[in-house]
């Protein structure tokens, strides 16, 4: 036998390393199709978004659908929705006015003023304060060495609270009694009460003497309405007239008179301790002289003379010794006169004035059969 070695039985180096990288190649195809096989399929891309169709199942997400939309919030629930749940809750009013209160003060004067032997502690609904809708008025009578007060058992509301006396100013406060503050302290004062003044012109600036000027307190009624209750006073012969006492507030002026105002009232709004009103814009007037006479032309003295004016303006007048009446700052329109005496008769005058007019008239008196 041979000792050289046997090609066939010994393997050879490079048929082995073959035969490995075969077994890789095959482990890593495996392993690819295994990563595939486990990736879960997704459908490609379409052109948009499906419809969203409801199915017959009968499952929560299908009865969610079906419920209605709720409404848009309001502005107030979205002010309640912000508010965190935790937070304060937004306050009750229907609650705030309900229940009982008290209120207590004290009364002066100003400097320099004595106390009024009398006052009155007036309780009105505030105009200024909410919750005046159950604000009961009240008016108590005080001598002047009382200066304290104390109202108990008042309904809760908003309150205008002053002291009222003759000569005297009173400034309200505002007291408002609520349920978390159902009783107040208040200090009043009384102050002196002022005066009110003017002075009348006529058309050409002259001063307008005798017109009668009324005052009255608060604003001016309707027109259908006559005001009531008022003071009056005279412009004196350089025009001027003045009212004295007078309250803070709003009052009214009237010239002539106040069933036929000789221009439109003048509403005003008064402090103390004084206020000037200017003269209003006056129509030119017009003056009259009336001589009434008997029938052989002398004076009637004593006769009463009546009259009465289109535009406003009334006269109830007597004859003085010489028989002559004065009668000035007429207002333009058609005048109705009449006079009578018991022993000398009657006897009447009509006449128009368009303004301006400076004239003497004669009235005769006769005997009716």
């Amino acid at each position: 036998m041979s000792d050289l070695p046997n090609p066939g039985s010994c393997p050879s180096p490079h048929g082995g390393s073959a035969a490995l990288l075969l077994v890789l190649l095959m482990l890593v195809v495996l392993g690819f199709v295994a990563y595939l096989w486990l990736l879960p399929v997704s459908a490609p891309p379409g052109p948009g978004p499906a419809p969203v169709t409801q199915t017959p199942t009968e499952s929560r997400t299908s009865k969610s659908a079906e419920r209605p939309a709720a409404p848009a919030p309001t502005a107030e629930d979205r002010v309640v929705a912000a508010a965190p749940a935790t937070g304060p809750r937004r306050m009750d009013d229907s609650n705030r006015f309900h229940g009982r209160g008290s209120l207590r003060g004290s009364v002066d004067t100003t400097v320099g003023k004595d106390f009024p032997a009398t006052w009155t502690l007036i309780l009105e609904p505030s105009r200024a304060l909410t919750g005046r809708e159950g604000a009961v008025a009240k008016r108590i009578e005080f001598t002047g060495d009382e200066r304290e007060f104390e109202v108990p058992d008042l309904p809760l509301a908003g309150y205008a609270v002053r002291a009222e006396a003759p000569g005297y100013n009173g400034l309200p406060v505002h007291v408002l009694l609520e349920r978390t503050s159902s009783s107040a302290y208040v200090m009043l004062q009384l102050g002196p009460a002022g005066f009110l003044t003017g002075r009348l012109n006529g058309s050409t600036g002259e001063p307008l003497e005798g017109i009668p000027v009324w005052l009255f307190d608060g604003a001016a009624p309707p027109a259908a309405q006559v005001p009531t209750g008022g003071r009056k006073t005279y412009s004196l012969a350089d025009g001027t007239w003045r009212f004295d006492v007078v309250l803070d507030g709003p009052h009214t002026l009237v010239y002539g008179t106040p069933t036929a105002p000789m221009v439109a009232p003048v509403e005003l709004q008064f402090h103390a301790p004084s206020l000037t009103v200017p003269s209003p814009d006056f129509p030119e007037l017009a003056s009259l002289d009336i001589l009434v006479t008997d029938e052989l032309a002398q004076p009637v003295t004593g006769a009463s003379v009546r009259g009465s004016g289109s535009k406003g303006g009334s006269f109830e007048l007597v004859t003085p010794s010489d028989g002559l009446l004065k009668l000035r700052n007429l207002m333009p329109g058609h005048y109705r006169f009449s006079a009578s005496h018991e022993l000398f008769g009657e006897g009447r005058l009509e006449r128009r004035f368009e303004g301006g007019e400076d004239d003497v008239e004669v009235i005769t008196l006769v005997q009716r059969p």
